[in-house]
């Protein structure tokens, strides 16, 4: 074997032998791999979802239901700890995210929007602000049948992966059923 075929030979090893070295779980951080079907997937994330807007909404538009709040947060941390079992990554959600799915302003009145050229105008990045039209505000109506359906869509996501092939998965959703239906 020629010396530069050699060198080369054994510089491939080396690369192998030190790519299979270090973190064994790649394959579930970088290959999207979790332990649960793509149904279990999506019901993990939006009973996620709808847990903590009931959080939310008891909280914010009812303070006077704390132990209400406290039931669908013990529901969202339960979620997140059998995701992270099931190596499922949940959603993070911005700040405002639940003001705007409640219906209320997010409290940003002013938009930026670009000014029109001006031949006196020294500075071309001059913007002038416009005023853009917040969200209406909801009656107390619908924002009672948006929490209602909230409600509704946790205990129908329980129900189908309570048929879920996982378990685990079952067993979950068969144990949070018998909690929150009414």
């Amino acid at each position: 074997m020629k010396q530069p075929a050699f060198f080369y030979s054994s510089l491939l090893a080396a690369a192998l032998f030190m790519g299979s070295c270090g973190d064994s779980n790649k394959t579930f951080r970088y290959n999207d791999y979790t332990k649960v079907d793509t149904e279990a997937y999506k019901a993990l994330n939006i009973v996620y979802e709808e847990a903590l807007f009931q959080e939310y909404a008891a909280l914010n538009l009812n303070p006077k239901s704390q132990e209400l709040a406290t039931k669908y947060k013990d529901l969202a941390n339960e979620v997140a700890s059998l995701a992270i079992e099931s190596n499922v990554i949940l959603p993070e959600f911005a700040e405002d995210h639940f003001d705007v799915k409640a219906g209320k302003s997010t409290g940003y009145p002013v938009a930026a929007a670009p000014a029109v050229a001006d031949s006196l105008a020294t500075d071309s990045t001059v913007t002038n602000a416009v005023e853009s039209p917040s969200a209406p505000v909801l009656s107390a109506e619908k924002m009672a049948e948006k929490v209602k359906h909230s409600q509704g869509e946790i205990v129908h996501q329980l129900e189908n992966i309570s048929r879920n092939t996982n378990t685990v998965i079952q067993d979950f959703a068969v144990e949070k059923l018998k909690e929150f239906e009414h």
